[in-house]
This record gives C-alpha cells, structure tokens and sequence, in this order.
C-alpha cells in the first residue's frame, strides 16, 4: 500500500488555513466586542457623568484615587456649587500636597500671592500712608508718609482719629482702626478727627476724604529722644542696608547720642542676608552670627565689614509676641555676642528658614528647607526668646528703657 504524501500535503495545508481564518474571526469578534462594550461605556458616562465607573472600567486609576473621582463625581451629581476651572483644581491639588507636610510656613504660591508676599516683605500696602499710634485710649497719627495720600490731604501729626467712614472707633484696637482704614487701591476713605486748634486753644472736629494708592513704607526710621536713638525695624527687606548705613552715620556723626534701642516690635522677620547685615554694625567682623542646618548640610554666616560701627553703645532690644524669624536671629545673637538686654514680651518663635523655589507655571514654592541655631547653637523655634524685663505698654517700654540707661551710666 503506498502512501500519497502530495495528497497528505494538501489536506494539511487546507487545515492550516482552516484554523488561520478560524482565529482571525475570534479576533475580530473579540476586538469587536471591545470596542462595542467600551462604546457603551462611554455612553453611560455621558448621560450619567459616573467618572468612577468609568475609571474602574478601564483601570486608570488605583485604589488609592477612588476617592478623588467619587468627590468628583458627588460634586457633579449632588453639589450646590459649580466644579471651578481646571487651573484652580490644579492649583487647589498642588496647595494640598504642600498643606500635607503640616508646616505653616511652607506655601505654594500663584502669582497674586507672590505679589503679596512681596508686598508684605518689602513694606507695601495699599493706604494712605500714615502711622498710628495709640496714647490715653486715642488712636492719634504719629507718622506721615512725605508725599502719601495723607500729606495731601492736609492731615496732621497728633491728629485724634474718631471715626472711619461715619462709625466710631471706640472700643477698636490699634490694628483693627488700621485694617479699616486700609483697602483697595483707588478706593476712598472718610476720617473724622479731632485737632488741637493753637489759636484757639480748642478742639475741632474735621472730615477729610481720602483716596487710598499703594503705599512703600519705610522698613526702618529714626527717632532721636534726648540721647537715646531709637531705631525702629518694620522688616527686614530689601536694601534695607543702604538704609541702616544712613542711619548709623547720622548717629556716629551726633555726639548728643549715648544710647541706642532697636525696636523689633511686630516684626515678622524678612530677608536673613540683610539680618546679618544689619547684626554686623554691632558687632566686630567675620563674627559667626547665625547657623543654617540643612537637610544634608549646614551654613554658617558671618558678620561683614562696616564702615560705621555702633557696638560700643548701650543697646536694648525691644521685642513683643509679633517678633519673629529674622528678627529672633538678630535679637539672640546680638544677646549672646555681647549680652544685650532686652525689653518686652516674650517673641513669637520661628526657628526655621523658607526658601523660594520659582516654577515653570510663573508660580512659586515657598518651602522650610532648615533650621537656624544662635552662635551658642540654640535653638528657639516653638519656644521663642524670653526678654530680661517685661514690658506691655508704652510707658512701661519707655521708663524700664530709661531706667537701665541711667543704671548703665552710674555703673561706668
């Protein structure tokens, strides 16, 4: 019996293709079946807006996210409020992962923010450029900004402010009176103040409209009472050295001068290079005055050459709860370095240093990259500084300053 291979080949081949055209169909009918299932899926989505389902469908997401997309999709389904844009969902995504490091300090920014920060640090707000002070329970203006909304407006030092837009400040705090007469940018106010008429030798009552712009306050003043100078530091920001250069001539050059304060009160702190600038007319150069620790490295800074140096005068430090940051740096090391004392209430207490980071969007991170230690390595972040003797009012500021002047006088 003989075998027909030719006849064997051919039945062989026609299998082959049987199978061939066998397993195409299948994957045609699965791809097909693929495309049906998904085409109904898409179209739940779109009558039901079920994102979850969806994303679970197609396995997009982790388990971890199927939170997100069910807020999502409670948001659409059921929120009074409408989801904002996409750039704010992402900007309120990237400010969550940094509110996760539970550290206030550290911020994501847009570029409204930054603006603000920048405002803040260098001194800007819009106003009308004066400076309160409170004395008997009166709030009276104790400073006036050259060439500010004020000046123009004709309003005076010593001014008693009574009322802002028509209601009375009674009862207000220093700060409060402030925030109200602050607001948006060509905007106005109406201040009704009490002045002291010298011919008459009485009190009248005037209103005085006046429209707010952005104001550049000074971040550092000068006040000489008897021999004391009084250096007032509202942040420490930038060029405030060509600033403290000034002030330090006209000290040196005043041989009326025997004693000098820094007032630190409600200072919030500010740029650390411009900190170190300002410790180095105090105390002699290359001085270590602060150290910076790093995640992976640290950084000590030193005192700088100046051509003015105020260390061989009686100094006091005047600190409240609102001096912070950069001004705890300069407070301790200037305690530490050449035992300075200090007056006030103890300081609020941040300890750590932010760094901005600039993003590809125009944004900005503003993140806490290390801890600062005296020259003594001390540290004073949630602790603070406690000040040699407590003060809280003004008078009390005043009379324990004089006092430890005159002591420091009788004791050379």
């Amino acid at each position: 019996m003989s075998f027909d291979f030719q006849k064997a080949a051919n039945i062989s081949s026609k299998s082959k293709n049987l199978f061939s055209n066998s397993l195409l169909i299948k994957v045609y009918s699965l791809i097909i079946t693929t495309l049906f299932i998904f085409s109904i899926t898409i179209n739940y989505i779109l009558i039901n807006r079920d994102w979850k389902e969806f994303f679970l469908l197609q396995n997009l997401i982790n388990k971890q996210d199927y939170e997100l997309v069910e807020i999502v999709n409670l948001i659409e389904k059921e929120g009074l409020y409408e989801l904002p844009n996409e750039t704010k969902i992402r900007e309120g995504k990237l400010k969550g992962i940094v509110s996760s490091l539970d550290d206030p300090y550290s911020n994501y920014l847009n570029k409204e923010e930054i603006k603000t920060l920048e405002q803040s640090l260098n001194q800007e707000y819009v106003g009308i450029g004066i400076k309160l002070e409170e004395v008997n329970n009166k709030i009276i203006i104790d400073y006036i900004l050259k060439n500010s909304p004020a000046e123009i407006s004709l309003l005076k030092i010593n001014d008693i402010i009574t009322k802002v837009d028509g209601k009375s400040i009674e009862g207000l705090t220093l700060n409060e009176v402030s925030n109200k007469i602050r607001g948006k940018e060509n905007t106005k106010v109406k201040l009704t103040i009490k002045r002291l008429e010298e011919k008459k030798e009485e009190e009248i009552e005037i209103e005085i409209e006046i429209e707010r712009k952005i104001i550049q306050s000074e971040l550092i003043y000068l006040e000489i009472k008897d021999s004391t100078a009084i250096i007032e530091i509202n942040s420490f920001g930038n060029n405030l050295d060509q600033k403290m250069e000034e002030i330090s001539q006209n000290i040196v050059n005043n041989s009326n001068i025997k004693n000098i304060v820094l007032d630190l009160r409600g200072n919030g702190g500010g740029l650390l290079n411009e900190v170190v600038e300002v410790i180095s007319y105090f105390v002699d150069p290359n001085i270590e005055v602060v150290k910076e620790k790093y995640k992976n490295t640290e950084e000590v800074l030193r005192s700088k050459e100046k051509n003015t140096n105020l260390k061989n005068y009686p100094l006091i430090i005047w600190v409240d709860q609102e001096t912070a940051s950069a001004s705890e740096i300069l407070t301790l090391s200037l305690k530490e370095l050449n035992n300075i004392y200090i007056i006030g209430q103890p300081t609020f207490g941040k300890g750590v240093v932010q760094r901005l980071f600039f993003l590809e969007s125009g944004s900005q991170l503003k993140l806490t990259v290390a801890k600062w230690y005296s020259p003594k390595e001390k540290e004073i972040d949630k602790i603070g500084i406690k000040p040699d003797e407590k003060a809280i009012t003004e008078e009390e500021y005043a009379s324990k300053t004089k006092n430890y002047f005159i002591k420091k006088l009788y004791d050379k």
